[in-house]
């Protein structure tokens, strides 16, 4: 079912942690509308052609969708000819068996169904039509089943061979792959197919998956089946960094989630296998101290900060070096808890004119001892920041090879440990 219908149903979950298929990052497809108008145009002029169009999906899922797509859009529903979509039995059990869970689907689909039978109908336009064997050679749309093998094929590549002069059309997803390669079929019937492949996509993208996120608002994302820079580009993004904890683990890492009610780690491998996740003690955990930094300069004293002081054997983590590459990091309350987290390169490429820096970033303390001729340790007053020219405003970009911001843009306010005040020369 499309996931907007399961987005209505669990509205009001707000689970603890939502596991997210994240296989496309943050890439932007095209409307779906826009999609879904070119496949039925496509079909369309097939049929309209004579063509026997055989349209392979899967047996649950992608394949109940797109049917009722056909059954319901106005091109097909309003086509000034007979239109007949008949649907192989493999993919014909997958629709019976939706039927006989109609209680547990979700209202706008159990209102439909009220009015007509949610998938098959030989009484409007179009007729759809499970396939039997004494239905004769398949005119029209055959949606048959991508999981079958040979011998589900053969009845239909027996019928089409009875009938060498009809054109045929295999249409095929990028996303569907046949369990009976085309290359396997009939080599006479395979000169008399045409193969067009149509863009489709089955994965939400990063619009999709935010609206979906947003939908549940858990506390802990945890980004699975991607790959590790689409996962972490789509992690990056401010609407989901800035409200939730996002984790993107690797397989066969162990995963922790602070929170009160869940303190065990969990191995992302069991996860994904679909197996119960191991329990083990909880690992590691380090004390430290909080200190308040004072404005000891003017009058009346003020806060200029808070120290986070942790011992040194946190480094000694494989994590660390990932964690603080930069030096920077972003605080936020979850709950009673305040979590940390380290901010990568890529969330420091933005243009200064942008936002103002993430809510919950630590501030440095100000540093009295630095001499106010040079403004204090900021970017814009260092050797190695190079002035880069913007529409805007003032933008610098770092020139420190030993600097996490090297070759990066940075905000003529920021600081890094590798500061140096623009009159001093050194060979470093």
């Amino acid at each position: 079912m499309p996931p907007a219908w399961t987005s209505i149903a669990l509205r009001h979950w707000q689970p603890d942690v939502l596991l997210i298929e994240a296989s496309l990052g943050s890439t932007r497809h095209p409307p779906r509308r826009h999609l879904e108008n070119r496949l039925v145009e496509r079909l369309l002029s097939a049929l309209e052609a004579g063509q026997t169009v055989l349209f392979p999906l899967p047996v649950l899922g992608l394949g109940q969708e797109l049917i009722f797509l056909l059954k319901a859009h106005h091109r097909f529903t309003q086509a000034p000819q007979e239109l007949k979509i008949w649907v192989a039995p493999g993919l014909a059990a997958g629709c019976n068996l939706y039927e006989r869970l109609l209680t547990y689907l979700p209202e706008p689909v159990r209102n439909f169904a009220t009015y007509q039978p949610l998938f098959w109908e030989d009484r409007l336009q179009p007729r759809v039509q499970p396939l039997t064997e004494a239905d004769p050679l398949p005119q029209g749309l055959l949606l048959c089943d991508a999981d079958a093998g040979p011998e589900a094929w053969d009845p239909i590549w027996s019928r089409l061979l009875a009938q060498p002069q009809r054109s045929c059309l295999l249409v095929r997803l990028p996303e569907v792959e046949l369990a009976t390669p085309f290359e396997r079929w009939p080599a006479p019937l395979r000169s008399r197919i045409a193969v067009e492949w149509i863009t489709w996509h089955s994965h939400n993208d990063v619009g999709h998956l935010t609206q979906i996120i947003h939908t549940f608002r858990p506390q802990h994302l945890v980004l699975v089946h991607a790959d590790p820079k689409q996962a972490q580009d789509l992690a990056d993004l401010p609407e989901l960094c800035n409200r939730y904890h996002v984790h993107c683990p690797q397989p066969g890492h162990w995963l922790e989630l602070p929170d009160g009610h869940l303190q065990t780690p969990v191995r992302l491998a069991e996860l994904k296998a679909g197996s119960p996740a191991e329990i083990r003690d909880p690992p590691l955990r380090y004390e430290g101290e909080v200190e308040e930094v004072w404005q000891e300069q003017g009058s009346p004293r003020t806060l200029a900060g808070v120290q986070v002081r942790l011992p040194p054997q946190i480094t000694q983590d494989p994590r660390w070096p990932a964690w603080a590459d930069t030096g920077l990091v972003e605080a936020r309350w979850q709950g009673s808890e305040l979590v940390l987290r380290g901010l990568s390169p890529r969330e420091l490429i933005r243009p200064a004119e942008a936002a103002p820096s993430p809510a919950g970033i630590v501030p440095r303390p100000k540093q009295p001892s630095v001499s106010s001729h040079h403004g204090g340790k900021k970017c814009q007053n260092c050797r190695f920041a190079r002035q880069i020219l913007t529409s805007q405003a003032q933008a610098f970009r770092c020139d420190q090879e030993r600097s996490p911001l090297y070759r990066l843009r940075v905000d003529p306010q920021g600081s890094c440990p590798y500061h140096q005040p623009q009159e001093i020369r050194s060979s470093g």
